[in-house]
């Protein structure tokens, strides 16, 4: 289907018009484990006879900022019986009021946002891939603005300047936590067993998870750098990297500006 949006900015998906039962949700943060949650929901969805569509992958591919498209009405447009749906980054706004959306099993992964400011300077400044169509006043734009800010500056004016925007990002989910529809996976008590936690994504979806598939996932997903590398998508793994790469001084900073928003997630200053 051709999704248009209110913008004037479109994408093209394909979705399953013939699905039937609830439709799920794979929700994240930048940097928080989201491509690794996507690719075990794709990998699930397959194995249980479910359509995924990575929406913010193809939105990404047309251009559409997130912060664009999370509140437009022709997103909802999308969701229908019986399909995944993936790639979301921050709440998508819009569907708060949608029944699929609303009563679906949702997954939430969340990481402690510090890691997730300094992966996000890496992946800003040098690893992350741009979209393909060149935009100016769009996504791509956006991005290259935003990867000259990295590159021009430190890390820890980087991270100083962007934990408004990461706190914005988890602050936009708490309405979830008290939602019996959405289960909250934390990076760090996954990131070392991820068989676990394909167990427990397929158990909240009643899907089923069967050796074969698990152990594709693992292949695909269970990488551990031996070594940092600054310029892979996956640079290094383990949580409290900030503890090393930030002046004691900004992760002062952090705690105080990040405290409101940690705190709900479990994360102590």
């Amino acid at each position: 289907m051709r999704l248009a949006l209110a913008s004037g900015r479109e994408a093209t998906i394909q979705i399953d018009d013939q699905g039937v039962g609830p439709a799920c949700f794979v929700l994240s943060a930048a940097r928080a484990g989201s491509t690794m949650l996507n690719e075990i929901v794709a990998g699930l969805a397959r194995a249980n006879n479910r359509h995924f569509i990575d929406l913010g992958t193809a939105l990404f591919e047309a251009s559409v900022p997130e912060d664009e498209y999370r509140h437009d009405p022709g997103l909802a447009s999308a969701i229908r019986p019986g399909n995944a749906y993936g790639g979301f980054r921050l709440m998508p706004s819009v569907l708060t009021w949608n029944d699929l959306f609303v009563t679906g099993p949702k997954v939430l992964m969340v990481r402690d946002p510090r890691d997730m400011l300094v992966s996000r300077y890496f992946s800003d400044g040098w690893s992350h891939r741009m979209p393909q169509v060149d935009d100016p006043d769009g996504l791509t734009g956006q991005m290259e603005r935003q990867r000259a800010q990295a590159r021009e500056g430190t890390i820890d004016d980087f991270v100083l300047r962007r934990a408004g925007y990461v706190a914005d990002a988890l602050m936009g989910y708490l309405p979830l936590l008290s939602s019996s529809t959405t289960v909250v996976l934390t990076y760090e008590d996954y990131v070392f067993d991820k068989r676990a936690l394909i167990a427990r994504v397929a158990d909240h979806y009643d899907w089923v998870a069967p050796p074969a598939t698990i152990d594709h996932i693992l292949s695909r997903v269970d990488v551990f750098p031996e070594t940092a590398e600054p310029g892979a998508h996956i640079r290094q793994v383990h949580p409290g990297d900030h503890r090393s790469q930030l002046r004691a001084d900004t992760v002062q900073r952090l705690n105080e500006v990040l405290a409101e928003v940690m705190a709900p997630y479990g994360y102590e200053v």
